[in-house]
């Protein structure tokens, strides 16, 4: 009874146990789960009957999977079958964390078809079921208050939502479609795929960018970390595993794996789109952007003019550092004037920049590159002398 109390309560949301039945019916390969509410007032109390239903059509189970995999964590009500624990069964056994009243599970497979009846006191019976059944069909039961209703409803919802948005199979809550999109929606998004594993990546501003790790597009953790500086990702992969207790992904060679393919996909794809763009249009939130990656440029991408200046053409990050190291200072102007034009022709980069308030992303770009350097107004700096070719006669 311990250790099954125990690894009841190991999950951080009580509610993770849809969660389970989820992954279980995918690895069923099952390609829809549907997941229905109902509930019946109670006329002579307050409290109702709210029943869950949790129906794939997945491969189902026969008497051998249901004996040596789903209850081999259950006492038999008929027999002490209370064994070590399977991984299958360690999910399942979430269920009881809500402590619920009842709880049906239909299932067949190659001609047999078994009703198993979990008590509230987690014994159970197998029966035999006298239907064909397609797949396997949950019945959780409880007995609820109708404001409890609605709240498990929100919360179950909330759930799923977290845990199976991105399932490989299609989630359907009440007979709406959960699944969302898996690719991250930037414009500059970049994607790489291989070894059983899928990175969506794109360049964002968060000092503490967002990350997300799948498996079978189920979530293993999401939340906001700094792995690559302005970078936020998702991962999923066949790889990577979460924790016993659900709630990280665990950090082992799979994980480093995972890791190193998404330095990868940083390094070969994203940082290249976003010169790209900066090439193409030099827009103000590309070009902070960039401010992440001028530390790691390679040549190829040091050399191509994507900084606007007042020159005839735009400047690169190798040219901004040259002439912040020859000269200790960086200029900039909002528009070209005859200082600016003796300055550029006397070889002098002079950046276009409204300035900070105006143009934030190239302010936090320069700042990278100028470091200690200051970043002056040539204006305020230089002015063309005046040449007098005769002195008045006072």
């Amino acid at each position: 009874g311990d250790t099954l109390d125990n690894l009841v309560q190991q999950f951080s949301d009580q509610f993770a146990f849809l969660r389970e039945l989820v992954q279980n019916s995918i690895d069923a390969g099952s390609g829809r789960v549907d997941i229905d509410f109902e509930y019946t007032p109670n006329k002579d109390n307050d409290k109702g009957v709210f029943v869950l239903h949790i129906n794939d059509t997945g491969e189902g189970m026969t008497r051998e999977v249901i004996d040596t995999k789903l209850t081999r964590l259950f006492s038999s009500s008929k027999e002490d079958d209370f064994t070590k624990i399977g991984k299958f069964g360690i999910g399942f056994v979430s269920i009881f964390a809500l402590k619920p009243k009842a709880v049906f599970v239909d299932t067949g497979r190659d001609g047999e078809y078994w009703r198993i009846y979990f008590k509230e006191d987690r014994t159970f019976d197998r029966l035999v079921l006298p239907r064909p059944v397609e797949g396997t069909q949950i019945k959780w039961i409880k007995e609820l208050t109708p404001k409890e209703n609605e709240e498990y409803r929100a919360q179950s919802r909330a759930t799923l939502t977290l845990w199976c948005k991105h399932a490989e199979s299609e989630v359907y809550v009440d007979g709406e479609l959960l699944n969302q999109p898996f690719d991250l929606a930037h414009p500059l998004a970049v994607t790489h795929e291989a070894q059983g594993t899928y990175i969506s990546a794109a360049p964002t501003y968060d000092e503490r960018p967002k990350f997300g790790f799948y498996n079978r597009g189920l979530t293993l953790a999401e939340g906001s970390e700094v792995i690559v500086p302005g970078v936020e990702y998702k991962i999923r992969s066949r790889y990577l595993e979460h924790t016993l207790t659900r709630d990280n992904v665990i950090k082992d060679k799979n994980y480093d794996k995972a890791m190193a393919l998404l330095k990868e996909t940083v390094e070969k794809k994203l940082r290249p789109a976003l010169f790209a763009a900066a090439q193409s249009h030099s827009d103000d939130e590309t070009l902070g952007f960039l401010a992440y990656h001028v530390a790691k440029v390679p040549p190829e991408l040091e050399q191509q003019p994507i900084i606007p200046t007042l020159g005839a053409r735009k400047a690169s990050i190798r040219e901004l550092k040259q002439e912040i190291k020859r000269h200790k200072e960086l200029l900039y102007e909002q528009q070209s004037n005859a200082v600016v034009q003796r300055l550029v022709d006397d070889g002098r980069i002079v950046v276009r920049w409204k300035g900070p308030q105006a143009e934030p992303g190239l302010s936090t770009l320069l700042s990278k590159l100028a470091g200690s350097v200051e970043i002056r107004k040539a204006n305020e700096i230089y002015a063309s002398p005046t040449l007098l070719t005769a002195l008045p006669e006072a």
